[in-house]
Parts: C-alpha cells; sequence; structure tokens
C-alpha cells in the first residue's frame, strides 16, 4: 500500500504543469548595460510550451506591440518550460536611448498550450525610467494582453458577421423564390 503512495506521489510530480505569468525589471535601467528580466512563473492546469521570449521598448504604451526599438531575444525550450521557479534572463537597452523620461519596456512570450499545442503570445508592458544607473528596485507586470486571441476573437467575428451576411442572402433568396409561386 505505501509502494503504491509513493508511486503516486512520483506520478503526480511529474505532471506538474506551470505557466509564465509576468515580468519583473529594474525601476531604473541605464541604457547600453545589461539588466536581468525576471521572468514569473506559476502553477497552472495544464503543460505549456514556452518558446521564446523578444524584448522591445517604446516611448508609449502600444498595445499588442513590442514598440519601436527591438531589444532582442531568448530561446526558452523545454528548460524552461512547465518549471514553477522564476528565471531570469539578459537584456540591454540601446545605449544611443535617450535618458530622463519613461518608457515601456515590452516582452513578447510565445507559449504552446495543453495536449494540441494550442498557440499564443502574451504581451507584458512594464513602465520604468531610462536612466544614468540601473537600481535593484523592481517593477512587475502581470497583466499580459494575449494578442493571439485578439487576432482569434478578430476572426471569428470577421467569420460570424460572413455567416451572418450569408444567412441574410440565402433568407433573401429564399423570400425571392417563395413569393415567386
Amino acid at each position: 500500500m505505501r509502494f503504491i503512495n509513493i508511486l503516486s506521489s512520483l506520478t503526480l510530480a511529474t505532471l506538474a504543469s506551470a505557466r509564465i505569468y509576468g515580468v519583473g525589471i529594474p525601476s531604473e535601467i541605464q541604457p547600453g548595460e545589461d539588466f536581468n528580466v525576471t521572468i514569473l512563473t506559476e502553477n497552472y492546469i495544464q503543460s505549456v510550451s514556452d518558446i521564446s521570449a523578444a524584448f522591445g521598448l517604446g516611448e508609449r504604451l502600444y498595445a499588442g506591440s513590442l514598440g519601436s526599438v527591438f531589444v532582442g531575444s531568448a530561446y526558452l525550450g523545454p528548460e524552461k518550460s512547465n518549471i514553477v521557479k522564476n528565471f531570469t534572463l539578459t537584456a540591454k537597452i540601446p545605449s544611443t536611448y535617450p535618458t530622463g523620461e519613461v518608457a515601456y519596456f515590452n516582452v513578447a512570450i510565445t507559449s504552446l498550450y495543453g495536449t494540441l499545442s494550442s498557440p499564443t503570445s502574451t504581451i507584458y508592458n512594464v513602465p520604468f525610467v531610462v536612466g544614468n544607473a540601473t537600481d535593484d528596485y523592481m517593477v512587475w507586470s502581470t497583466n499580459g494582453t494575449n494578442t493571439c486571441s485578439l487576432f482569434v476573437m478578430f476572426y471569428v467575428l470577421q467569420y460570424a458577421f460572413s455567416v451572418e451576411s450569408t444567412m441574410i442572402q440565402l433568407n433573401i433568396a429564399l423570400e425571392y423564390v417563395q413569393n415567386k409561386k
């Protein structure tokens, strides 16, 4: 009986699933200097294969966008997928980026969800100060925008309107045929 309990526990431990739910960076970052991007993870109900992280920078927040400056990217892969432990990546803002302003550091995480590997890209936007030093105080974003869902919603709505339009046309044609009799 004990063996079955231990075996069950080990099986559940190997089936652990996790996902990325947020991003953290220093509140002030000096251009041209490496800094850590902390990726936050949590338990999740299904497996998630995280593919990549892309970094962008913008002086304004543009929904669903990395911003006007591409900063870099990182491969995540199996080593950084389905783990319930935060991890860090390294990024660097171009040394020519102007200081003294608030900017947005944007991170797009591309992942495959579940047994059907449904693709999604979630963008996290973190405001920070472009300064003369990189500090230790972290700012966070846990409110990501699922950009694939926005596009899927657009296409579903487009399809729904197309179907509705087709149904209206069919009803008009049917009414025409019935009135002809």
